[in-house]
């Protein structure tokens, strides 16, 4: 996830998908500890959605 976003001009959307119920945790404190917005979470048929702004 680090490394995608890096490579994303800041503006641009990663779309995370996780099955790891933990992800939820471990993305939004690396949102947080990062300073990349979290602008979407949801659960999608026991998957996991995120969708993080590149900066």
């Amino acid at each position: 996830m680090r490394r995608g976003l890096k490579t994303l001009a800041p503006g641009s959307l990663l779309h995370l998908i996780a099955t790891d119920p933990a992800s939820r945790d471990d993305i939004r404190s690396f949102c947080r500890l990062s300073g990349v917005p979290l602008l979407r979470a949801e659960c999608r048929g026991g998957e996991l959605h995120y969708w993080l702004m590149a900066i």
